[in-house]
């Protein structure tokens, strides 16, 4: 006697309808906010049966986390290779494609939608708050860690870990503040590629000085 398995090994994933529910999870996340967005209401806007969101992802904490993945991967976050035309390019190089791709991404009006939410759902949710922070910044500081690490500007992986932080912390600049004030802003596309050139000459002088 056979038995059924909707899982079973080998069987490929429909990658539209994936994406298709990122989509309307994303949007919805950023309309409602996390607590009021259900994986019925998902399923609805992606139209699609909920057993396919379902089959995707195990449950909404996952499919958050999915969705935050998936802007980072846009902004190749998480791979200094597809940022950086020369090889081998030096750390300079390397830190200054991240930081030009992180300052664009802190810019995108949807990341910062999607941080509001995560402020303003976090006291109630903690392990939502957890899952955005693994899958965005956690992400990007072990990046740039395991890139000190490489060219030799730390010593250990704490102060790797320490000096990727001031990194980001550096690149945040005032605009993040004002962003998540819902304040103006924005730099435009000139003025963000300076703030990045200033940025990243001052943290090179910051390792050079340790």
């Amino acid at each position: 006697m056979k038995h059924s398995n909707k899982h079973a090994a080998g069987r490929p994933k429909d990658m539209e309808k994936r994406n298709m529910i990122l989509y309307s999870a994303s949007e919805l996340f950023l309309r409602y906010g996390f607590g009021q967005t259900t994986m019925d209401a998902v399923a609805r806007d992606a139209g699609v049966s909920k057993q396919t969101v379902y089959s995707h992802f195990a449950n909404k904490d996952e499919l958050f986390e999915a969705c935050i993945s998936r802007t980072c991967q846009e902004y190749q976050l998480n791979d200094i290779t597809a940022m950086t035309i020369a090889q081998p390019a030096g750390l300079a190089e390397k830190l200054h494609a991240i930081a030009t791709q992180f300052v664009a991404l802190m810019h995108d009006p949807r990341v910062i939608a999607m941080y509001t939410v995560v402020i303003a759902e976090s006291k109630n949710n903690p392990s939502m708050a957890e899952r955005f922070y693994k899958a965005g910044p956690d992400i990007a500081l072990t990046t740039v860690t395991d890139c000190l690490l490489e060219h030799n500007a730390s010593n250990n992986e704490v102060d790797a870990r320490e000096l990727a932080l001031a990194f980001f912390n550096l690149l945040k600049g005032d605009y993040h503040f004002r962003s998540i004030l819902s304040l103006p802003y924005a730099l435009d596309k000139a003025k963000q590629m300076q703030f990045v050139d200033k940025t990243c000459h001052k943290f090179m002088r910051l390792l050079q000085a340790k």
